[in-house]
């Protein structure tokens, strides 16, 4: 009788090693997900009109990053999240170096058509342990920008945009963004 062969769990030091690569991935309980399908021309437009507006929210408020850009969730087992975009405030810039173990101010996804349920609520979950205050999910099939925030150490649903309406962020006040 064959037996099936576990995966080799990496630790941190190991993950450190690794070569760079052209593809995104996630650690998740120290085995490496390789995010499958690759971001497309939707999930790429979304994230760059994104980030233009979150600079320019931004400036002289915090600083946003792009992915591929690493938030360790826990060391033992590793488990790694890359959200699309994530904000800093300036006070807390001191959080970010070649990771960050912390929680960002607000975490960007822009879902795929392939992000079952499951998978969205394993991520809110994580950022949630790490203390992220407010994650942005993009949904580019329904249109959709809804808006989940931390509150007992768990996130909870606190607005969903549809095309033809403003977005309000709390963050940024002077800020409105169209949802569409």
């Amino acid at each position: 009788m064959a037996t099936a062969t576990l995966p080799k769990l990496l630790t941190y030091e190991e993950y450190l090693r690794t070569p760079e690569m052209m593809r995104r991935f996630e650690i998740l309980d120290g085995v490496m997900e390789f995010m499958v399908p690759g971001p497309g021309k939707v999930h790429q437009v979304a994230v760059g009109d994104l980030y233009v507006f979150l600079r320019r929210a931004a400036k002289g408020h915090g600083q946003v990053f792009l992915a591929p850009f690493d938030l360790i969730i826990s060391r033992r087992p590793l488990r790694t999240r890359q959200p699309d975009l994530f904000f800093v405030r300036t006070q807390r810039l001191h959080i970010v170096k070649d990771q960050v173990e912390e929680g960002p101010d607000v975490v960007v996804e822009i879902l795929s058509p392939s992000n079952r349920r499951k998978a969205v609520l394993e991520k809110l979950a994580d950022y949630a342990a790490i203390g992220v205050q407010e994650c942005w999910m993009v949904n580019t099939e329904r249109r959709t920008l809804e808006i989940w925030r931390r509150e007992n150490g768990r996130f909870r649903p606190a607005a969903v945009y549809r095309p033809g309406q403003k977005v309000r962020f709390e963050l940024f006040p002077a800020f409105t963004l169209p949802a569409s």
